[in-house]
């Protein structure tokens, strides 16, 4: 096959000859009249795009998205290879769901489909899955992830790093979101992420952002940083920071700053709820929230029973 008047992304002008799949010669093209095979007509020429994150919602939300229409979808922008996130129905948490999805993608013969295999069981964050089975599977998943659930034990995520280091795996965790999204919901959230990126927040979300969430993420922050601050996590394992001059702290320290850090944290929780409570209607996103969104949580009850 040749591809005649391609343009790099250097913005030379070539003709490729393609034999078994592979490229076999390149030469200077001169935008002259193609006689044979496709004439690209100076469109640019770039390796195959692969999405890490995509939503192909099989099995379970067919009515949303299958296997088979996000592939024509990605095939038509460009891209070659899609990952399919986990939180499928049932979940896929398993080497049979992760299977399912990726002869699915087999079938549909358009990209190459890598189902993305849960951390853990129902994406609840209690029990690790059986990451094994999955990358052993016939859809040798190599990512996992909770999407926007998130792993929010951190013994649990350790030993979820511990596990996938066995086969090289991945762990992909929406870290940003454990803490914030289950107060805005998932619309508002969104809508303040779009704006920070486009450079256009302004009022009243700039204020909802400098003067509620801003404080709430700094301390939910510092409870999770606080039990992984002496480690430091690389490709060859887990490795504990030491120091001649350094003393450690014993662990009930440790829990004293992550409990203060949660106390300060949940205060400024309720202070947003609370405001949220009376000026809600200030920002609609918070109501239209809708399918599998994550809706408000309105609870500031952090103590247990109360009389």
């Amino acid at each position: 096959m040749k591809i005649s008047n391609a343009r790099l992304a250097n913005g030379n002008l070539v003709n490729i000859e393609i034999t078994d799949g592979l490229i076999s010669k390149v030469d200077k093209a001169t935008a002259g009249k193609v006689a044979e095979g496709i004439d690209a007509k100076s469109k640019l020429l770039i390796p195959g795009l692969v999405d890490l994150h995509t939503h192909l919602r099989e099995p379970g939300r067919e009515d949303a998205e299958t296997v088979l229409t996000g592939s024509r979808s990605a095939v038509a922008g460009g891209f070659t290879a899609v990952s399919a996130m986990a939180n499928t129905n049932p979940v896929a948490d398993n080497a049979g769901v992760v299977e399912q999805i990726y002869r699915l993608g087999k079938s549909a013969g358009l990209v190459d489909v890598n189902p993305i295999g849960a951390v853990t069981k129902g994406l609840l964050g209690e029990q690790l899955t059986e990451m094994g089975a999955m990358a052993d599977s016939i859809a040798r998943v190599r990512i996992f992830s909770d999407d926007g659930k998130c792993v929010f034990d951190p013994l649990i995520m350790r030993r979820a790093l511990e596990y996938v280091k066995t086969f090289n795996g991945i762990i992909a965790q929406h870290a940003q979101d454990i803490h914030i999204q289950q107060y805005t919901g998932t619309e508002l959230l969104n809508k303040i992420k779009t704006d920070i990126v486009a450079g256009t927040l302004a009022n009243p979300y700039l204020d909802l952002v400098e003067i509620y969430l801003k404080p709430m993420l700094i301390h939910w922050a510092m409870v999770e940083y606080l039990p992984f601050m002496a480690y430091t996590m690389a490709n060859k394992g887990i490795f504990k920071h030491s120091s001649e001059n350094a003393q450690n702290v014993e662990k009930n320290e440790v829990d004293f700053l992550i409990e203060k850090q949660r106390y300060l944290a949940q205060n400024y929780t309720e202070r947003f709820i609370n405001f949220m409570t009376y000026s809600g209607n200030t920002f609609p996103e918070y109501y239209t929230n809708t399918n599998s969104d994550i809706f408000p949580n309105t609870d500031s009850n952090y103590t247990g029973w109360v009389i």
